[in-house]
């Protein structure tokens, strides 16, 4: 049974598979109650507990697994259980002897289990994250950081998002392959820069933070590294 997959119910496990009166480790023996269905973890949900338990038993038991019919899907409803509430009335015969135990997470068979199974349309789940606390804008703020950090949680993120999009459609070229990271990004960086205007240009030189989606390509293959060192302008400079 999944622990974390009834999205009906807190309370509730999925059902995956319920074989019952097994003989002699065989299990071609048993009842077969529930089909096996695969687990079913719902895009956003993050990892899901799935636990297999095997229960000894001397006497053959007519198994009445509690089902709740408590959603339209009567497909759900052959699958909606309740652990808890099974084994407060087996608890006298069952004998724990086994259990294993996995993770699962979602991936792309997902989809066909709610379409094809269930006859449903695939839920996906997003995490709600709390609003970030921005203190009140301060001249001389405590925290020693780039200026330009420090203004930018104070700034309108769509702007920005608009920025670094503009940035990325002015070096984006269709019909040019995807071009690589630059082997030497800061070869070039002026070391007498300000402190806020070199972190910036090694964000944009490395990919990193906001610009991590932007391709950036500084050196050319045909020409030799050292050529184009010779060609930089702090080189120039001395």
């Amino acid at each position: 049974m999944n622990l974390d997959g009834n999205f009906c119910s807190n309370e509730n496990q999925v059902l995956l598979w319920f074989n019952s009166n097994i003989k002699n480790r065989n299990l071609l023996s048993g009842r077969e109650q529930v089909g096996y269905l695969q687990p079913f973890p719902m895009r956003g949900t993050g990892w899901h507990r799935c636990v297999y338990l095997l229960f000894e038993h001397k006497a053959e038991i007519n198994f009445d697994l509690h089902l709740e019919n408590s959603t339209p899907n009567s497909k759900f409803n052959e699958r909606n259980f309740n652990f808890s509430n099974f084994f407060k009335v087996y608890s006298n015969d069952l004998v724990p002897v086994g259990l294993s135990f996995f993770q699962s997470e979602w991936d792309l068979s997902v989809k066909s289990v709610f379409y094809d199974y269930f006859d449903l349309k695939e839920p996906a789940y997003e995490f709600e994250f709390e609003t970030k606390f921005v203190p009140k804008i301060e001249k001389y703020p405590k925290d020693i950081q780039p200026f330009n950090w420090y203004l930018q949680d104070y700034m309108d993120k769509k702007e920005l998002n608009e920025q670094v999009l503009k940035d990325y459609l002015k070096l984006l070229n269709p019909f040019a392959p995807y071009p690589e990271p630059a082997k030497y990004p800061l070869i070039d960086l002026k070391r007498q820069s300000h402190r806020w205007y070199k972190f910036e240009e090694e964000s944009i030189r490395k990919r990193k933070h906001q610009y991590s989606q932007i391709p950036f390509k500084y050196f050319s293959e045909t020409n030799s590294v050292k050529e184009q060192i010779k060609n930089l302008p702090f080189q120039q400079e001395k």
